[in-house]
């Protein structure tokens, strides 16, 4: 996907402790709220190519958790250089699909407003 192609992840800027710990739309909302501008129009973007596709789910069997688990790995990967802890990123690694889900919710029902 093009988003692995970027010389930065879409989601490098969230701290991974955030997207493990949030529970809802409004704590995934506040966890990006810094991202720069760049990195936010990126996610919103796919946010809204997701949110068409999961619109014709019944067409194209696109669920949430699966399109989430599609997407997920391809805005933000495991650092490979750096002091990298291991453990903390298998960790994301888990969560990120539910954080993921949990903004792609918040987009669809902003854009229905």
């Amino acid at each position: 996907m093009f988003f692995r192609e970027l010389p930065r992840q879409v989601m490098c800027e969230v701290r991974p402790t955030d997207i493990i710990n949030a529970q809802t739309e409004e704590q995934a909302t506040r966890a990006i709220a810094n991202m720069s501008s760049s990195n936010r129009d990126l996610l919103d973007w796919a946010l809204d190519i997701m949110s068409d596709v999961l619109y014709f789910e019944a067409e194209n069997r696109m669920g949430l958790q699966t399109l989430c688990s599609v997407w997920a790995p391809n805005l933000l990967a495991t650092p490979t250089v750096g002091n990298v802890d291991h453990n903390l990123y298998a960790a994301v690694s888990v969560h990120l699909p539910d954080f993921v889900g949990l903004l792609l919710m918040k987009r669809m029902r902003d854009l229905e407003e």
